[in-house]
């Protein structure tokens, strides 16, 4: 039997204990389409939302206006926050922003954006930054006009920066031919107050705009973190003081962070720290808005982890928000273009002290193995400049791509690349390492067709980064389709590791309003419009071994096959890549697994216990076969209350031995002797079922592993099975500065006191509980790949 586990989300994963520092407040945030990238509202609208823990705000992107602000009553943790799709946001308060200009006593008001340049879904707004933090995107081409008079030859732009606690209006105009003396207006009327601000300016020039601010606070501030603050840091390299300056406009204490360039080959540990000190002389907690920012072309900027620890180096668990851009077209500069990393964060800071800390940023390796990064990856100066996360191991380029809401009409999963590999471009006479890899395709999440043939795409996805890595990675994206009639919450995780690239997803969907549908996967490998790579064979099977290997006929917009059971535990489908030595790009390809972990359903009212699959050939550029998890044979409507939760491993395999440059000795061993063939999925299916036996404390989550010490905060579990480095993460601790994992024997005497392991641990605060995770990649290979039981004791308690 497929096992019947369910995923315990993280905000249940750990028990109710005392605040942790202001970092207790939750506070984030979230940016998202109120009716999806495709949707408007029922007048016609293009609203594009923020959130955070404190207020809420609507814009029509089109207008450049304001169509709702107001405190949020009651909010709710970040985690739980990310699935709620409650009326709240659509029911705010009114509001109105008025961005005018000022010339001769006549009043020329924003009519809105400039349209008529833009092609099919394109939008006038530009996602920059989006993640826990900060909040940020811009309007541009917007035009004015002044009821007595035709539009003026003015260009303006409005860029909004949201954090937390605070909502800023940035008001820009340039191109201007007026050669008279203007006024700048930014008027914001709420349900409460009106707040204006204006600005005088002689003339206007294109490379100095003339611009203006307003800041919006839900409550009344009792300190300005730019009175209160002062921020300084010091590069420990070179005992350099780094430039530090308040912006007024954003909110943030910028840190310039010096552009480096190194060669990740040769210096694969590389990575950079940095002093800082925050005073706060207010009688009152503060929490220090920072931004780490670095320009210019640096090295790394594909895979890089930012972490703040404390003046004794002890990791403090608050997370960096990673945002970055590497796009950049020289003939057609755009504003905000890369290359760029911005890492933002908010510290907590007591009442007349000082915080003392440092920022670490982590590159290609920690600890000798691959680091893990999720960022969301800007994609002004690429196109769409919508949410786009990207996930790096390592840092020698992509390793898997999000598209939340499907912005570049693909997939939700995208961009899926191997893991040290010969890169692209590579000829067997001159293979190139430490370099990007050939894309082996994409794949995605819940693929709805209604009854009417018309796909049901997500809206109002939103992103919670619970884990920014560099030991595990954690992200939430959670909405519902278009239609309302499916509430669906996709966790997306990679780990640490060294021998393949893989991600793990767990995918919980609730109907909430019945459904016919006319086609339905809950998953597919190699996504209807991206999967253009071919695939020779077919594969499934389970923990015993292989059930059928087949060829077929690819394309078509067809299905292969339809309804096939997955029987036995662990089943698992493989798809063989066609070899291409004449590739025009050249290098190594890869070969696509997707195991499925844990199984859990009703559909059509009915206990559906075991997964079935389906098969249907793709026309992307190329005839090709994916994969999906399908519904059952004769299920042609889905009912309220029927659900799916799924745990899945999409792993990338080698084709070959000699293609693989990496240093898990059991993995080439295991691809000399089973070069393109199933037998590597089997593997990892088979020795990553893992059997965790928990003697002191409580198993959460069986993979990827989550336990929670007991009452006396000491856990001791064993492990069977294993296959690479692994992740190991523990809730609910309260002082991760006294936390020690040992590997004992069975009698609990220590064999190991796992120093490296130790060493390099991934501490996240989660403000759900007011606790700690921790987590741990642990090395569970084994010679000749035998199967071998481990004994661990976890201790946090304080002596």
């Amino acid at each position: 039997m497929c096992k019947h586990i369910l995923f315990l989300l993280v905000g249940i994963l750990c028990v109710t204990a005392p605040k942790v520092d202001a970092l207790a407040d939750d506070a984030y945030g979230f940016m998202y389409w109120m009716h999806g990238w495709r949707g408007r509202s029922p007048d016609g609208e293009r609203l594009f939302a923020i959130q955070t823990n404190r207020f809420g705000a609507v814009f029509d992107v089109e207008k450049a206006a304001l169509v709702g602000l107001g405190n949020l009553p009651d909010p709710q943790t970040y985690c739980d926050a990310v699935s709620d799709i409650s009326e709240t946001m659509q029911t705010l308060p009114d509001a109105v922003l008025r961005l005018q200009l000022v010339k001769d006593d006549r009043v020329f008001s924003c009519i809105g954006a400039d349209l008529s340049s833009l092609k099919g879904l394109e939008s006038p707004s530009r996602i920059i930054e989006s993640g826990r933090f900060l909040q940020r995107f811009d309007i541009q081409g917007l035009r004015f006009a002044c009821p007595a008079q035709n539009t003026l030859d003015c260009v303006g732009r409005l860029e909004v920066i949201a954090w937390p606690d605070r909502l800023a209006f940035l008001f820009e105009v340039a191109a201007c031919n007026e050669a008279h003396p203007m006024t700048l207006r930014i008027k914001l009327e709420t349900e409460a107050d009106t707040f204006i601000g204006d600005k005088h300016f002689p003339g206007f020039l294109e490379d100095a705009p003339a611009a203006i601010h307003l800041e919006w606070h839900p409550d009344k501030p009792t300190v300005d973190p730019g009175e209160a603050i002062t921020v300084s840091s010091r590069d420990v390299e070179t005992q350099s003081e780094l430039p530090v300056a308040y912006d007024v406009q954003r909110g943030w204490f910028r840190i310039d962070l010096p552009a480096r360039h190194f060669d990740l080959a040769e210096h694969p540990e590389h990575g950079d720290q940095y002093d800082v000190v925050i005073e706060n002389s207010a009688d009152a907690p503060v929490l220090a808005p920072l931004l780490f920012a670095m320009k210019g072309a640096f090295s790394g900027i594909t895979g890089m982890t930012p972490l703040l620890v404390d003046q004794h180096g002890l990791p403090t668990g608050y997370p960096v928000q990673i945002s970055k851009n590497w796009h950049h077209i020289p003939e057609r500069p755009k504003l905000y273009e890369g290359p760029w990393f911005h890492g933002f964060s908010y510290v907590p800071v007591k009442p007349n002290q000082e915080w003392k800390g440092r920022l670490q940023l982590i590159y290609a390796h920690w600890g000798g193995v691959p680091a893990v990064s999720h960022a969301q990856l800007c994609l002004i100066g690429w196109g769409v400049n919508q949410l786009w996360d990207q996930v790096a191991i390592g840092s020698w380029g992509e390793t898997i791509c999000y598209d939340p809401d499907i912005n570049l009409n693909r997939s939700m999963i995208d961009d899926i690349r191997p893991l040290m590999v010969y890169g692209m471009g590579s000829v067997p006479e001159t293979p190139k390492l430490w370099t990007w890899t050939n894309n082996v395709g994409g794949g995605d999440f819940l693929t709805l067709f209604g009854a009417d043939g018309k796909r049901r795409f997500p809206s109002r996805m939103r992103t919670a980064y619970l884990k920014y890595g560099p030991n595990l990675t954690e992200v939430v994206y959670a909405g519902v389709t278009d239609d309302g009639a499916v509430e669906m919450r996709m966790t997306v995780s990679s780990p640490r590791c060294d021998d393949v690239a893989r991600a793990y997803h767990h995918i919980r969907y609730d109907v909430v309003r019945p459904v016919a549908f006319s086609r339905l996967a809950f998953y597919q490998l190699g996504a209807d419009n991206y999967n253009d790579h071919q695939f020779e064979r077919l594969a499934h099977g389970n923990q015993n071994g292989l059930t059928e290997e087949w060829g077929f006929q690819s394309g078509g917009m067809v299905y292969d096959r339809a309804g096939v059971v997955c029987e036995g535990d662990g089943p698992w489908w493989f798809s063989a890549h066609r070899a291409m030595p004449n590739a025009p790009r050249g290098g190594a390809w890869a070969n696509r697994g997707l195991i499925i972990r844990s199984w859990d359903a009703r559909l059509g009212g009915q206990r559906a216990d075991r997964p079935h699959a389906a098969f249907f050939g793709t026309e992307n550029g190329i005839p090709s076969m994916n994969v999906e998890l399908a519904p059952p044979p004769g299920l042609e409507q889905l009912q309220p209350g029927d659900f799916v939760e799924a745990t899945l491993e999409l792993v990338v395999i080698p084709m070959n031995a000699d293609d693989y440059y990496g240093p898990n000795i059991n993995l080439r061993a295991h691809l000399k002797e089973h070069a393109n063939s199933w037998k590597p999925v089997h593997r990892l299916a088979q020795r990553n079922d893992l059997d965790v036996t928990v003697e002191h404390g409580e198993l959460l989550r069986p993979y990827p592993v989550i336990l929670k010490s007991d009452e006396d905060r000491t856990l001791k579990f064993s492990v069977h099975g294993g296959a690479g480095y692994v992740p190991f993460t523990i809730a609910g601790v309260h002082t991760p500065e006294k936390a020690v994992l040992t590997q004992v024997d069975k009698t609990g005497n220590a064999v190991d006191a796992l120093t490296e392991v130790n060493r390099y641990k991934q501490v996240d605060f989660n403000a759900c509980c007011s606790c700690y995770h921790i987590t741990y990649n642990i090395l569970l290979d084994t010679q000749d790949d035998a199967f071998m039981t481990r004994y661990f004791l976890f201790s946090s308690a304080t002596k």
